[in-house]
């Protein structure tokens, strides 16, 4: 159950009301603990301290739950939580904006809301199809209860190719990532003062994805949903996928993350996603100043009321995002390369607003260096970056050229203790690449990412600087990480809310060409709970996805619930067990063999 639920009619924090330059946040006050640091049997002591304000920054992220001051709409943050659901009391029955993360997570919120109204929820509405806004969903409503239309489910057009887009094609890999992004495994004295700065706790649970029932075909509609009149628009800024709603009767808008928390935006996210367009986010951002809302419900952090606070929020971070966009298309234009962006753009004072736009999540070197790679690709001009050494070849060569191996292990320890950290870690960098298992050297490449993580105010970089320390010390498991991963984007509940044809397309992804090599082979699958028809080609080290019935060597008669557990189970299948299945012992085999539905965990620190 959640514990001290208040109830307060407006929030307001410092200079969100009264901004003026002389009013920036203290970034630079340090809260340390008494002991030194050592994990596992690392012999550098690091001592563990959060900055200040990146410990208080957990406040925006408080369990609780905030009543409109003029309408019958409650913004709930459970306990630990990483999302802020909004519930509206419409004449008809409940209406959710987003799920939240996971069921376990959005428990707590499920039973507020029956002590909030006797109505039962009639409508979910998804903002966008990030897992933090769907995977909770369970914890509300079943599949049962949308396939019935009990339930509608609403989301924008284009939200199931967002979500293909963005989560079937690198999910595996993004998945593992995001684990260290957002600190899932940290030893326990770290994870207690990690917050992530967008969103607040990330933790591990049960998801779900109940897919939409009714999808917006314009780019605003206005309906009635339950007896309230709600106006979607198509806004398509931090995801392609995203729609935000607008209530006329309560002059209230739910923005989703198109304000991505109390945070500096992720113009580009390390945990791995396409380009972010900045200019549809901004584009975005502006399609709700023109809704003219007096109060903003955001997916995570507090809500927003009055109409001064919110107009100044929005132009505040609109700006701030499109500064570092042209900032960096100009100095692209001068010939300036990644780096370059990176380390020569920065925030004037008169673009901080705290919290909007401190950098605890997203960060300017990350978001510039991905304008280069956007707009003119990886290659920065110069030829001798074409084709160069392998990086692992280069690194043995450099540190021959150095006078070996221990030469650079002393050259990078002594960095290390003068507090050259950053060097002391390209240098350990160097030895860990050359050999895994040199453990003194990844020790102190560890001990280097400590006093990096400890340091920064940024959520993400701090993840991956703990975590990435903890890798190579040992202490995580990284099979561990894989299979967390799969069941955040392949566990039944969520691949059974799939579309077939998604899932089909997810298999091209893990053709292993050696197997296919310059066959042509054909499956043939009808689905007989669904009466969908696909042909597959195992071709040229290929797979070629059809939506139909056409030439086939091998035919496969199944349903979904058997498909399923090719993605689902720990060991996928044979393509015979999944029903009736006629054609060449040599066809199925090709098939089994080539088709790698294993998600192999991977390494980040530890390269």
């Amino acid at each position: 159950m959640l514990k001290s639920l208040f109830t307060c009619s407006i929030l307001l924090f410092g200079s969100q009301v009264s901004f003026a330059l002389d009013t920036l946040p203290d970034l630079k006050t340090r809260v340390y603990h008494q002991e030194e640091y050592s994990a596992g049997d690392n012999p550098y002591k690091v001592k563990r301290y959060a900055p200040e304000y990146y410990a208080n920054h957990a406040n925006h992220f408080e369990e609780g739950m905030t009543t409109h001051p003029s309408a019958p709409i409650w913004s709930i943050t459970p306990p630990k939580a990483f999302a802020t659901i909004h519930v509206i009391d419409a004449p008809q029955g409940l209406i959710l904006i987003d799920t939240g993360l996971n069921k376990e997570q959005m428990e707590p919120v499920a039973q507020k809301i029956k002590t909030l109204s006797d109505k039962p929820i009639k409508a979910v509405i998804y903002t966008h199809p990030h897992a933090d806004h769907t995977g909770g969903v369970g914890a509300f409503i079943t599949h049962q209860q949308a396939d019935k239309g009990e339930v509608e489910v609403i989301a924008d057009a284009t939200f199931m190719d967002a979500y293909i887009s963005e989560n079937a094609a690198t999910g595996p890999i993004m998945g593992q990532r995001a684990i260290f992004m957002y600190g899932a495994l940290l030893q326990p004295a770290d994870k207690e003062q990690f917050t992530t700065g967008c969103c607040g706790h990330f933790t591990a649970g049960s998801t779900d994805f109940v897919a939409p029932t009714y999808t917006t075909d314009t780019d605003t509609e206005t309906r009635d949903v339950l007896g309230l009149e709600l106006t979607f628009v198509h806004s398509g800024g931090e995801n392609a996928g995203h729609l935000i709603i607008y209530s006329p009767k309560y002059k209230t808008v739910f923005i989703g993350d198109e304000l991505q928390g109390p945070a500096a935006p992720q113009l580009h996210s390390p945990r791995g996603t396409k380009f972010r367009d900045t200019n549809a986010w901004v584009a975005a951002i502006d399609k709700i100043r023109a809704l003219k809302p007096e109060h903003m419900l955001p997916g995570h952090g507090k809500a927003e009321y009055g109409k001064e606070n919110v107009d100044n929020i929005l132009v505040i971070y609109r700006d701030f995002m499109q500064f570092q966009h042209d900032q960096a298309i100009r100095l692209i234009n001068q010939g300036k390369n990644a780096d370059d962006l990176a380390n020569e753009i920065k925030i004037p004072d008169y673009l901080t607003l705290d919290p909007f736009t401190v950098e605890t999540y997203g960060n300017v070197k990350t978001n510039t260096r991905s304008f280069y790679t956007g707009y003119i690709s990886w290659f920065d001009g110069n030829a001798a970056n074409l084709d160069p050494l392998p990086q692992a070849e280069e690194d043995r060569k450099l540190v021959e050229a150095m006078g070996g191996r221990d030469k650079v292990f002393k050259l990078s320890e002594a960095a290390l203790k003068a507090g050259d950290i950053k060097w002391s870690v390209a240098l350990s960098d160097k030895l860990v690449r050359i050999d895994n298992n040199d453990m003194p050297a990844r020790h102190l490449k560890a001990a280097g990412l400590r006093h990096l993580g400890y340091a920064t105010i940024n959520s993400s970089n701090r993840g991956f600087y703990l975590t990435g320390a903890d890798e190579l010390d040992g202490l995580i498991d990284m099979k561990l990480v894989a299979k967390i991963g799969k069941a955040g984007l392949f566990s039944p509940e969520i691949v059974s809310g799939m579309a077939t044809n998604t899932l089909m397309d997810n298999m091209r992804y893990r053709v292993l060409p050696d197997q296919v090599k310059g066959t042509n082979t054909g499956y043939y699958f009808r689905f007989s709970d669904t009466g969908e028809e696909f042909t597959l080609y195992l071709r040229n080290g290929i797979l070629e996805v059809n939506q139909a019935k056409l030439d086939h060597q091998v035919s496969i008669e199944t349903n979904r619930l058997a498909f399923n557990t090719l993605f689902t189970n720990d060991v996928a299948p044979k393509l015979s067990e999944l029903g009736k299945v006629k054609g060449p012992k040599e066809a199925l085999s090709r098939f089994d063999d080539a088709i790698d539905f294993a998600l192999p965990s991977v390494t980040m620190a530890v390269k």
